[in-house]
């Protein structure tokens, strides 16, 4: 348990550290509409988008192994 906090810890300092070096604006073409945001939100978000993506996976790979 212990190991996994540090590792998660570790992962979310390199996200957040590269997230900040990376502070420039950029277009971002969504499905329906462009916008200008800051790259540090765009690379954010995405990590944030890709853990509830793991989460959700594991879960139901949890309900299917338990059902």
């Amino acid at each position: 348990v212990v190991t996994r906090l540090v590792v998660a810890a570790v992962i979310v300092a390199l996200v957040v550290w590269f997230a900040v070096a990376n502070s420039q604006r950029v277009e971002v073409d969504y499905l329906v509409f462009s916008r200008d945001s800051r790259l540090v939100y765009v690379i954010i978000g995405a990590a944030v988008l890709g853990a509830v993506a793991d989460r959700l996976i594991q879960r139901r790979r949890r309900s299917r192994k338990g059902g």
